[in-house]
């Protein structure tokens, strides 16, 4: 369910407006001027203010710990409500309750998840809610279970890489790849890896492709399987820090496991959370498989890193077999030496030299003997 702020501003008890009370009022006087005309802005928090999100928090949370629904999650204003018919009389509590908090539901917005056998009288509010299946269902962006929404996610994530190549065409390589790295690549896909379990859908190998191609236009250079190998190792073991979104779904989806159990267990009621995640010992599996080492001890569990160095490790070990020749070994010892992969995050800034330029790829002959 989606909730709506009205023109009323929340509801803060006593105890609240006092701790807040200097910043509410100095709300209350903060002018918005365009040209000759100045606004005065009197009801509720300011864009960006801290404060916004713990009124909102507070208005709503005594609704929530009253509901009476076996499962009742909410973040900012978003509701999850699931259980039998318990579901549609706390709908309609949060409904009559819309006076008392300055809140009301958002129907367009808001979705029921049901099967088919599960019969909604045309009187009831949840008939007005947008129907959605099971395969569908979604929770803040992220796909519950594997099926079409995972696979839609996916694909926007691809067809979002594809259009910001297109666009990387036209500047710097340098710029490029930094871009590339940092934002454009896997921080657009790290959530979805984190929150959903994706690790063997073959819209990964898609995504993977479209980097690896995207990579070899940025830099001219027609990347081999061992060069895209290396090229997606992290900066610390040599590599480009283009991180392939294969090798590190599982190590992200597990840290995320980890991280959240604790405060997984303590929303969920216990009828819900004694049950197995099936999901994990499958992710596990693959895990190992990619690793071929055990899994990391329970206190660093919750760190995507202690989980991605161990396949980073092996991956290191399939680039130096390929390193048969001498200036080959010497070349990847450079690259993984400390502080070599330190120009990937210097500022791009010319004046000062730390924009790579056609000029330093010219070739340099031995003037000696």
């Amino acid at each position: 369910m989606h909730l709506a702020a009205s023109e009323e501003m929340l509801y803060l008890t006593q105890s609240q407006r006092k701790c807040q009370r200097s910043t509410v009022w100095s709300m209350l006087f903060i002018h918005v001027i365009y040209g000759d005309h100045q606004l005065r802005s009197r009801e509720g928090a300011q864009q960006g203010d801290p404060l916004g999100s713990l009124e909102f928090c507070e208005a709503i949370h005594p609704l929530l710990t009253n509901l009476q629904s076996a499962v009742k999650i909410g973040f900012m204003d978003d509701i999850t409500l699931a259980g039998d018919q318990l579901v549609e009389a706390d709908v309609n509590t949060i409904s009559n309750h819309s006076e008392g908090t300055g809140l009301k539901l958002n129907i367009s917005k808001c979705e029921i998840i049901a099967g088919n056998s599960v019969a909604i009288h045309d009187s009831s509010i949840l008939s007005k809610f947008v129907k959605v299946t099971k395969d569908e269902m979604t929770r803040l962006g992220a796909p519950v279970v594997k099926g079409p929404a995972q696979d839609a996610a996916l694909t926007h994530k691809i067809d979002q890489l594809k259009k910001a190549l297109e666009h990387l065409s036209m500047i710097h390589s340098h710029d490029a790849l930094v871009l590339l790295k940092n934002s454009l690549s896997m921080p657009k896909l790290l959530y979805l890896l984190r929150t959903a379990d994706c690790f063997d859908n073959p819209l990964l190998t898609t995504f993977d492709n479209t980097l690896r191609s995207g990579l070899s236009s940025t830099l001219n250079v027609d990347l081999s399987d061992i060069q895209w190998l290396q090229a997606s190792l992290p900066v610390r073991h040599g590599g480009l820090g283009i991180r392939s979104v294969q090798m590190l779904a599982s190590s992200a989806f597990l840290a995320s496991a980890a991280s959240r159990h604790d405060l997984q267990q303590s929303i969920l009621p216990q009828c819900i959370g004694t049950l197995d995640d099936e999901s994990l010992s499958a992710v596990e599996t693959s895990w190992i498989s990619l690793s071929n080492s055990p899994k990391p001890d329970a206190e660093s569990a919750h760190i995507q890193r202690a989980w991605d160095k161990l396949i980073a490790k092996r991956y290191v070990g399939m680039v130096w077999s390929h390193a048969t020749a001498d200036i080959d070994q010497a070349r990847l010892l450079a690259a993984s030496s400390p502080h070599s992969g330190d120009w990937l995050a210097a500022p791009l800034i010319t004046s000062v030299g730390l924009r790579l330029s056609v000029t330093l790829w010219l070739p340099n002959y031995c003037q000696g003997n």
